[in-house]
């Protein structure tokens, strides 16, 4: 360092405040990009995983209340319940859609675009047998055959394609949730190398 000492006192202190400017500068843009990646992070992750969640939510209790209107469809044989049913069937259905439709807008990584995908395969099989159970129960001419053999098929064919359609929603949600841990962590490595490089600035 004898080079430093033998500079002059007005050389010092113009190279030592360079040295300064460059180290705030670098602080500071370093600041301003790990803040604007982290806010983006946030953005992202609420949009993109907590909003979806919340929608897969609310999407896979619809499809649910739906499910169990049909099984009340099928058990409550007066011709107000069915329409009551019916109704309820149609009006599940629909807060189901739009909810879906929805998350369709949201970015979808690749697991979740098969996880979809599955599961509007299995939702039309899940429709086929409901179609077909409500109009087995229609069809009853009043000795309860038709009923019985709606509630068979109910549980033969229809329970399975639900719980299948089921299971798919919850593993959309489980695969958000995930999403949203991962953002969470970048986030907090981008937070500790800025906390790392400010320490390393303020040392020197």
């Amino acid at each position: 360092m004898d080079w430093f000492h033998n500079l002059q006192v007005r050389t010092k202190l113009v190279l030592s405040f360079s040295i300064l400017m460059v180290l705030l500068v670098t602080l500071t843009v370093t600041s301003y990009y790990s803040t604007k990646t982290m806010a983006l992070l946030v953005k992202n992750m609420h949009a993109n995983q907590l909003v979806p969640i919340r929608d897969l939510a609310n999407a896979n209790m619809q499809a649910i209340y739906m499910n169990r209107a049909l099984y009340r469809y099928v058990l409550e044989t007066k011709e107000e319940s069915r329409k009551l049913n019916a109704g309820n069937i149609l009006r599940y259905e629909s807060q189901l859609n739009k909810l879906l439709d929805a998350y369709r807008k949201t970015y979808l990584t690749q697991p979740e675009i098969d996880a979809l995908a599955r599961f509007d395969q299995s939702w039309v099989t899940y429709k086929s047998y409901a179609d077909i159970i409500m109009r087995t129960a229609q069809s009853d001419t009043g000795d309860n055959v038709n009923n019985q053999k709606a509630a068979q098929i109910m549980a033969e064919q229809g329970r399975p394609a639900f719980d299948k359609s089921d299971d798919l929603l919850t593993e959309l949600v489980n695969i958000n949730d995930r999403l949203a841990t991962q953002s969470l962590q970048e986030s907090e490595d981008i937070y500790q190398d800025n906390l790392s490089l400010l320490i390393l600035i303020s040392c020197s």
